[in-house]
């Protein structure tokens, strides 16, 4: 990640400042989640299939899995707590199931000072707590864990605080939507999330959801101006080209990753949304 001297921590959790140019044109895959608040510049943040403005002020919260890409970058510099997966389990072990989904429906919040004071003095103490406890890459485990444990424990008190303020204002990411049809479309997204290696069919997914697949696609649409089918192709080639790129993987081997019986089925449906053949993506992004 490109970042500037002030880093803190190498261990599980890491405050940073960062212009996230790695995330400039093909897509990433997060293997770990962060909590972003945006200090100057501005940028446009897709994250699955929804966008994003990042202006100063904005503060955002990315999870594991998540596939991101950043465009229309200007002067964009950005400070974010990251932190791995296993810490963001450990930090929800405790809290209800509904409030996790609602962090990632809410997961946004720009215009909210509240938000950008609480994320701000959070960064700020973490940046203080490292800078006495003397962090760099040369420090002890056991000093790595008394930050990662500190970074926890602030990371479960902005989870419930953000939670309790995103439920006492009513937010929700597209207000267009009834309450029951936006529920069904973020349990479509949590299981596509969660399965789209293994299927890319909307029966299926209607299944899990014991819904019709008809009324999926009505659900979907609704929401996403998109059929159902769409969303989950996009968001299926959005990982493709994110281990793609930032793996050794042979196209076999990613092509059993994602079900397909053959590397030649995977190869014509990635053209198919693409245009671009996955062994010439792979040559572009090692140029």
């Amino acid at each position: 990640m490109t970042t500037d001297k002030n880093i803190i921590g190498t261990g599980r959790t890491t405050v940073m400042l960062t212009d996230l140019r790695q995330w400039v044109g093909e897509p990433a895959a997060l293997t770990g989640g962060m909590v972003i608040n945006c200090r100057r510049g501005r940028a446009l943040l897709d994250i699955n299939s929804s966008s994003f403005e990042l202006v100063p002020g904005t503060v955002i919260t990315l999870f594991p899995n998540d596939v991101v890409s950043l465009r229309e970058v200007s002067g964009l510099r950005v400070e974010a707590l990251t932190y791995d997966a296993a810490l963001l389990r450990e930090a929800c072990l405790q809290m209800e199931r509904t409030v996790y989904s609602q962090l990632r429906d809410n997961r946004c919040r720009c215009n909210a000072p509240t938000v950008t004071a609480i994320v701000d003095t959070m960064l700020r103490l973490l940046r203080l707590y490292g800078t006495d406890l003397g962090l760099s890459g040369q420090d002890s485990a056991a000093t790595q864990e008394t930050f990662d444990t500190m970074a926890l424990l602030h990371l479960k008190a902005f989870f419930l605080g953000f939670h309790n303020y995103v439920k006492r204002r009513g937010y929700a990411d597209h207000p267009s939507a009834s309450r029951r049809r936006q529920e069904l479309f973020n349990r479509f997204m949590s299981l596509v999330e969660q399965h789209y290696r293994e299927t890319r069919n909307v029966r299926d997914y209607a299944a899990m959801m014991n819904i019709s697949d008809k009324y999926l696609c009505k659900v979907v649409r609704g929401v996403t101006q998109q059929s159902a089918k769409a969303v989950i192709d996009h968001y299926v080639v959005l990982q493709m080209k994110a281990v793609l790129c930032t793996s050794g993987l042979s196209l076999k081997e990613i092509a059993c990753m994602f079900h397909f019986k053959e590397k030649s089925y995977f190869c014509r449906y990635f053209k198919q949304y693409t245009g671009v053949a996955p062994s010439r993506l792979r040559q572009d992004s090692d140029l």
